[in-house]
């Protein structure tokens, strides 16, 4: 955080406007003056991503040290202005979804549904960067119909817009026609991108009518009416797309595939992912598999290059992506290889099969090995778990009569901490605090603290994560009790107010994910029934 306000303080001293109106102040005191709105709006104003995310974070900063009523929208602001930066100019897809979902469940819970549909259109932004396109479809869906609740036309069509290409790429344009009914009933003058989708739109009805070539003209057009404020680069491959595609529709593969290929310089890297993908498909359908995997490969180099598929998605995900990058290459070479010699076909098919051979044995051991070690770490916390108990160490080299009177004291206040912590299901609410723990005992929070501080040698939040964990443990494994309820609800009854939270403390304690020793417990007890 303090690098951060340095950073802000330089950006202050540069821009003199900021503090125009303050001229006797100083500036670091006068940038930290500002309502968690003016740092929103301030960071809009930036044309530096790096700036903007520096007046965003102090956006969150200035609601979280003073949370009011009042001030949540613009909170929620910052959290999906710090997404979108996040998302469409670093292209960090990790720090984009944390922002963007953390301000969807804060939209939900104060109904602000306006906020909302924004939120939810960077959302399914982010589906479609990630490769998840049925999920981008829903979530399009899903703005245009809260932004037509809240008269949004701006955030309607911007949806709309998203949607057109998906519904194209995923062939599900049947699909399409009631979303083409509802935007052409809408009011829309003078709203970005209005020409643009009507162009759209008219090319795919005349598409669905069979006028193929009044719907190219119409998707021609469409690429001269990009005119929103908000990068207007990625908004250019829809009408190639949508051309190409009426090509393939019209039988006519070969002019599908180059009216893509023509495309390619016209874009930027993002859009050529998206293009190579396209020719990809386009090339599977003719069953052209060599320039297909080509094409795919090129896909799936640039993607991991642009941190679309990296190590910031699942390691299954990321390891399955790999694995296929991995198997296109070589059939590649197999391919190629097979238009010189036989010799050589048969000479690669032979490498290729030792190969496979040798790789399916090593992640077979691999696959054994991890499952073991899992085993072992649940056996390991389960024995710890049932047998732990929270015995108060004495001080060493001293006999209990030896102990000066505060060592006394802190060490009986300790076992009292024990012998109440065994007994109530107080630490396990979200709320629970050192505060709370010294007002049942009736001590002093100060006092409290250095007992546990001293006689668990670790501090108050260590040591409630540790009971909280090993609680978590028992109902994770009790499925008699509590098999009916999810990780979320076994998280939130031992006061975590996050899954996700859960998770990391969980898996830092544990050695594994709460569903991981969910999973082993499952097994355990179906192997002993």
């Amino acid at each position: 955080m303090k690098y951060i306000l340095f950073i802000a303080l330089i950006i202050s001293m540069i821009d003199f406007s900021l503090v125009a109106n303050r001229p006797n102040e100083d500036p670091y005191h006068s940038l930290l003056s500002y309502s968690t709105e003016e740092y929103v709006d301030m960071g809009l104003l930036c044309n530096d991503p790096d700036s903007a995310m520096i007046y965003y974070s102090l956006a969150m900063k200035s609601f979280e040290a003073a949370p009011k009523k009042e001030k949540v929208r613009h909170y929620i602001r910052a959290l999906n202005c710090a997404g979108y930066t996040s998302l469409f100019s670093y292209r960090d897809f990790s720090r984009g979804c944390f922002y963007l979902m953390n301000a969807e469940q804060i939209a939900k819970e104060s109904g602000d549904s306006a906020m909302l549909a924004l939120i939810t259109l960077n959302l399914a932004n982010l589906y479609v960067g990630t490769d998840q396109s049925q999920e981008a479809i829903k979530h399009f869906r899903h703005s245009m119909r809260l932004s037509l609740d809240e008269k949004d036309i701006l955030c309607y069509i911007t949806a709309y817009v998203g949607l057109l290409p998906q519904l194209v790429v995923e062939k599900s344009l049947d699909e399409a026609i009631s979303d083409i009914k509802g935007f052409s009933i809408i009011e829309q003058p003078g709203i970005p991108l209005t020409k643009f989708a009507t162009e759209l739109t008219e090319g795919l009805i005349l598409l669905k009518e069979g006028k193929y070539e009044d719907a190219l003209k119409n998707f021609n057009d469409a690429g001269k009416h990009i005119d929103t404020p908000f990068t207007p680069e990625r908004y250019i491959i829809t009408p190639i797309i949508m051309k190409s595609n009426a090509y393939k529709i019209m039988g006519e593969h070969d002019k599908a595939i180059d009216c893509a290929l023509e495309a390619i310089p016209l874009l930027d890297k993002e859009g050529k992912i998206d293009i190579y993908h396209w020719i990809s498909k386009l090339y599977e359908d003719i069953g052209d598999t060599i320039n297909s995997d080509r094409y795919r490969l090129l896909y799936l180099d640039n993607a991991y290059d642009a941190g679309i598929i990296n190590n910031r998605m699942s390691d299954m995900v990321s390891g399955k992506s790999s694995f296929e990058r991995n198997m296109f290459l070589n059939d590649i070479e197999r391919l190629e290889a097979e238009n010189r010699t036989k010799r050589a076909v048969l000479w690669i098919s032979a490498a290729w099969c030792v190969v496979i051979t040798l790789l399916l044995f090593w992640l077979w051991s691999a696959y054994k090995r991890l499952k073991l070690s899992q085993e072992n770490l649940f056996l390991k916390n389960q024995t710890i778990v049932e047998s732990k108990q929270h015995v108060i160490e004495k001080i060493p080299g001293q006999a209990p009569d030896s102990l000066n009177e505060e060592k006394k004291t802190l060490q009986e206040l300790s076992e009292r901490i024990m012998e109440f912590t065994a007994n109530s299901t107080e630490p396990f609410n979200s709320d629970f605090s050192v505060s709370r723990l010294a007002s049942l005992l009736n001590e002093h929070p100060r006092k409290v603290s250095k007992a546990i501080n001293e006689c668990f040698e670790k501090n108050f939040n260590s040591w409630l994560a540790e009971i909280r964990i090993d609680e978590a443990c028992r109902r994770l494994t009790d499925f008699d009790k509590f098999g009916t309820l999810s990780i979320a609800g076994i998280a939130e009854g031992v006061g975590f107010k996050s899954r996700t939270h859960f998770a990391e403390v969980f898996k830092r304690h544990t050695g594994l994910s709460p569903s991981e020793y969910q999973r082993l417990a499952g097994k355990k007890l179906k192997f002993f029934s």
